[in-house]
């Protein structure tokens, strides 16, 4: 099982192939039913009659007898039997009676979701039907998929009808976010031995896959491989009870959840948004010092400011040095109340108009004079104006 940890709101996953369930997690039950299904039932006899004697559609009536004389004998209560006849207004008859009868049962077998799914794509390509999808799942396949994550669907709709779904979605054609799809061809959603099956195909470990629907058996059945379970609460889903809430991670929407790089890309973020600030204000105080006005409000002008503090830190074997250079009128910058200096280096600074302080390997303090710093040796710099160390303000070695 992929690991599952809370960060602030979210639900954390490390996993990186996402397989969804459709009704109830990426689109409302209610569309389902009260769209989708009311459809296939408006339309089933003409669609039949129709298309009686094309190849798809003999092939599903074929199935439908095997599945209704299987229901007879395993005494399916109120099953509806479908004759062998070749006589087609009573077989037609017998077929529309056993579908119906189906889908008042809401049973998920795989002839009535093929037949289902090809009245549903007549209805899709001539406009007469669009996929409803909640508004956090179109974004979040995006980011999934952005984020080299691999979406497949599962449900109990046929792969048929779940492409048109998506390929006709009031968002779009969105069936390049997805990877796969599985139906009931790999077996029903509430057996493990069905997952299993999906994980041999994506080639991959349940540890690697996050499972999302709205029935707590499916999540039970995917857990129980190894998958990681995560039960969505949407509007108009069947109430969770308090068990399914103790098993389960829940959520109401797709923006719950986080996976692991990105919580380290969005940590990483924060990190650089701060250090650009600090900069930024860096930024101004260098600007400020040159004599343009401050970007920050919570810098202050020259007029409010009498001395202004820089402090810098370098490390070294032994010494320390304090020092402090008196600029102009009354103006202090004071270069690190504790500064150590590298043996050897050697520092230039240059006193003009501008009252710039350079840190190079030379300390000049006029054009082409070069004045060396030795350890223990005061230092003294003579500007165009008459500069004066200040008593006390000798720099020191220490050792």
């Amino acid at each position: 099982m992929s690991s599952i940890k809370r960060d602030n709101n979210s639900i954390v996953l490390s996993a990186v192939h996402i397989l969804l369930d459709i009704e109830g997690t990426t689109s409302s039950i209610c569309f389902v039913k009260d769209v989708l299904f009311p459809y296939v039932r408006n339309h089933l006899e003409e669609y039949l009659d129709k298309n009686w004697d094309t190849s798809h559609v003999q092939e599903i009536v074929q199935n439908l007898k095997a599945q209704a004389k299987d229901d007879e004998e395993k005494k399916v209560e109120g099953v509806i039997a479908i004759p062998d006849s070749q006589d087609k207004p009573t077989v037609l008859q017998a077929v529309i009676n056993n579908v119906k009868w189906q889908m008042d049962n809401d049973r998920k077998t795989k002839c009535l979701k093929d037949l289902q799914g090809l009245i549903m794509e007549e209805g899709y390509k001539k406009g007469e039907l669009k996929g409803h999808l909640y508004d956090d799942v179109e974004p979040s396949l995006k980011s999934w998929t952005e984020d080299n994550r691999s979406v497949y669907i599962y449900s109990s709709g046929s792969v048929n009808a779940q492409k048109l779904l998506f390929g006709h979605s009031e968002k779009g054609d969105l069936l390049p976010l997805i990877k796969g799809h599985f139906d009931t061809a790999v077996g029903m959603k509430g057996d493990a031995a069905s997952y299993k099956k999906i994980l041999t195909e994506i080639s991959c470990n349940a540890t690697d896959v996050a499972f999302f629907t709205d029935v707590p058996t499916e999540a039970r059945a995917a857990k129980e491989t190894g998958i990681t379970a995560i039960l969505l609460s949407r509007e108009g889903n069947n109430p969770l009870t308090d068990v399914d809430k103790a098993e389960f991670p829940v959520i109401t929407s797709f923006t719950e959840i986080e996976f692991e790089n990105n919580c380290k890309k969005r940590k990483v973020c924060s990190e650089t948004d701060v250090t650009n600030e600090n900069k930024q204000v860096t930024n101004c105080a260098v600007s400020f010092e040159g004599g343009s006005e401050p970007s920050n409000p919570n810098i202050k002008s020259n007029n409010d400011v009498e001395m202004m503090e820089v402090e810098e830190s370098s490390t070294t074997e032994d010494s320390t040095v304090e020092q402090k250079v008196e600029l102009g009128e009354g103006k202090k910058v004071e270069l690190g109340k504790e500064k150590k200096v590298e043996l050897g280096e050697e520092k230039k600074v240059e006193l003009g108009e501008e009252k710039k302080v350079e840190l190079e390997e030379e300390k000049k303090a006029e054009p082409g004079e070069e004045k060396k710093v030795e350890p223990g040796e005061e230092k003294k710099a003579e500007p165009g104006e008459e500069k004066k160390v200040e008593p006390g303000e000798e720099k020191k070695a220490e050792p």
